[in-house]
């Protein structure tokens, strides 16, 4: 409505020619919602018609009123007693809508604007929120799905817009959508929030999926623990489950050939729990495995 009030602003302001005016000559929309086009002319008339690329749509005789050939298609009038304005509306546009829309005035010359539709997608980033070491690298994956055109893929940590040249993005198409993975790496420092965004140019506002990542003081990865001490660690978790699960007859075949001794477990209470496995003792300074006690200020003690 607001475009057209602006369109006859214009039109009074620097006067209408003969010639139809056709406002706007290009409109991006996405599928499924309107795309609206006004023409505007001073001359009496009495005959309109429109037309979506080569086939008629929809027609207007100043006698007897509209003729609309599929409901997709409406007109609205704003003429008043110096100018004919009428809008054209396409509703539920498809994505083969896109093309030439034209509008003719009896003899005078046809005008035509473009439509563009496009298609938004989803986007998400891969497995939810990630906790790693201070100092630690993270790779935070995002995809966005099901896009027409190519979207473009951004990224905001803590507030902050990333540089584009600090991320990875490709694409290829897939039965005329297009799908997108952005990779991003984060160094751990603070505990933050990721997010990422997905957008065409016809949607206001991106579309976005968000992550913490947690940087955890105490946590750090398996291969800072010495394999020994990692193998005791796997064999007690494993011997609780019995000696006939297939994983533990095949850590003792392994264990026969390397010659490990590892020591021989006395019940429940010597299975490592997540923290224990996943923590080392250099973290402690104390070359004792680390783990996490109930206190209030969750820090890391040896054990």
């Amino acid at each position: 409505m607001a475009s057209v009030f602006f369109t006859l602003l214009l039109l009074y302001a620097t006067g209408v020619s003969g010639v139809p005016q056709l406002e706007p000559l290009n409109v991006t929309v996405l599928r499924g919602s309107e795309a609206r086009f006004n023409i505007s002319l001073s001359e009496a008339w009495y005959s309109m018609s429109w037309m979506l690329k080569t086939v008629l749509v929809l027609t207007i005789n100043s006698g007897t009123g509209v003729s609309e050939h599929n409901s997709r298609f409406s007109v609205k009038n704003y003429s008043s007693a110096d100018i004919y304005c009428w809008e054209f509306i396409i509703w539920d546009v498809w994505r083969n809508d896109s093309g030439d829309v034209s509008c003719g005035v009896q003899e005078k010359p046809t005008q035509t604007a473009q439509l563009f539709v496009q298609e938004s997608g989803t986007v998400r980033i891969v497995g939810g929120n990630m906790t790693v070491a201070q100092g630690h690298q993270a790779i935070v994956q995002c995809e966005a799905s099901g896009w027409f055109p190519e979207p473009t893929v951004s990224w905001v940590v803590d507030g902050v817009v990333v540089d584009q040249n600090s991320y990875n993005s490709s694409s290829e198409a897939l039965d005329s959508l297009y799908n997108s993975i952005s990779l991003l790496t984060v160094r751990g420092v603070n505990s933050v929030q990721v997010k990422c965004l997905a957008s065409v140019s016809a949607l206001t506002t991106p579309l976005s999926s968000s992550i913490y990542l947690v940087v955890d003081h105490c946590f750090t990865r398996a291969p800072r623990l010495d394999c020994a001490h990692r193998c005791r660690l796997f064999h007690r978790w494993l011997r609780s489950a019995g000696a006939a699960h297939p994983w533990n007859r095949l850590l003792l075949q392994t264990q026969k050939r390397s010659k490990i001794q590892l020591p021989e477990g006395n019940g429940e209470n010597e299975v490592p729990d997540r923290d224990e496995w996943w923590r080392s003792g250099t973290e402690t300074g104390q070359g004792k495995p680390c783990i996490r006690d109930r206190r209030p200020n969750n820090r890391c003690h040896p054990q």
